[in-house]
This record gives structure tokens, sequence and C-alpha cells, in this order.
């Protein structure tokens, strides 16, 4: 059984947002082993060898990386989605952005927070990243570092504030649940995926 074109058009746009966070992933993950003292480690991010301690010590923060070839892939991407809308088809991801009011560093850091969720590689990438095994999901550093934001941006930090439109829109979304929950649906979407 075929999807109806829309929603393969729909599904299509969000794989192609989240290979370009893939590849954003790459080249965080290429910087990090090109300064790492000894990137082959097998106990990375279990401990931190003298090496590495040393590494750190010397090191001066990084800037963040500008990457021109991932500008030209993201805009072949949104041309490619112009297109599908033009020929009638319901992109979700920009419904979703058009709904909320959420530009395009809103929509990369809602993806990047995703990622793991859509594709299990992420998890251990962003393992990686941390240097510690355990941090499988994005913290805000990363997040940042992998937008190409300096981590002391204003910009960044208002866009994750308690005011900005991630998370009105996550409360949005929540009080809409606890309307619908309060009508007689017995549970959430993610009350079964907190009890497993």
């Amino acid at each position: 059984m075929t999807e109806p074109p829309g929603k393969a058009a729909s599904l299509a746009y969000l794989l192609s947002r989240l290979e370009l966070v893939a590849d954003r992933v790459r080249s965080a993950v290429a910087r990090q082993q090109a300064v790492d003292p000894d990137p082959l480690d097998r106990f990375r991010g279990l401990h931190i060898s003298a090496a590495q301690v040393e590494s750190i010590l010397s090191s001066k923060p990084t800037r963040p990386h500008s990457d021109d070839a991932h500008a030209a892939r993201r805009a072949q991407v949104e041309l490619e989605a112009d297109e599908a809308e033009g020929a009638g088809s319901e992109l979700r991801l920009r419904s979703l952005a058009r709904a909320f009011g959420l530009d395009d560093l809103d929509i990369e850091l809602l993806l990047i927070a995703l990622a793991p969720d859509l594709d299990s590689r992420f998890e251990r990438l962003y393992g990686y990243l941390h240097d510690d095994v355990t941090r499988r999901r994005a913290s805000i550093g990363l997040w940042l570092q992998l937008c190409g934001l300096e981590p002391a941006s204003g910009l960044a930090w208002k866009r994750l504030g308690a005011d900005g439109p991630l998370t009105a829109a996550a409360s949005s979304w929540w009080r809409t649940m606890s309307v619908l929950s309060s009508r007689g649906r017995s549970e959430s979407p993610t009350a079964s995926r907190r009890s497993c």
C-alpha cells in the first residue's frame, strides 16, 4: 500500500531536514576527532585520560563552524519543499512552523532534539559528542554547536527561553492535551511511552 503523494512529500521533507542535521553531526564529529588526542580510545565517554585533560586545558574555545556546502544543501531541500507545496502537498513540518510562528532556527533546534527519536544513530553520536555515553540527548550546548551559534549568543538563549516560540508551542500542545483528556480521553499520547 502506497502513501498519498502529499504524505510522501511531507515525509521526504522531514527526512531531508533530518539528513541535514546528520550532516552537521558528521562535521562536529570530524572536528572533535581532529583535536582529540586519542580518538580511538575504547573507554571514551567513560573516563578522561591524562592526555585528554592536557588537551582540554591547552585548547581555546572553538568558534561556531560555518559551512557553505551545508547552506547550499539546505537551499536545495527548501527549493524542493517549495515545489512540493506548489504542487499541493502539505508539508507537516512547515505547517507546524507556520502554526506556532517558528523560524528556521526553531525548526533546526526541534529537529536536533527529535533526531534520536526518529533515528537511533543520533543517540550514540550525541553521546560521542558529549564525551559521555550516557548523554544520548542533545544538551543546550550541543544544540547551539550544531546550529553554528555562539554559546553566549543572546539570540540562541532567547529562542530557548521561557518566552521563546518553542516553549510557547510546547505549552500550547500540553494545554490542548489537557483539554482533550478532560473531555474523556484516558491518557495523553505520551503516557504509554513514559510508562515503558
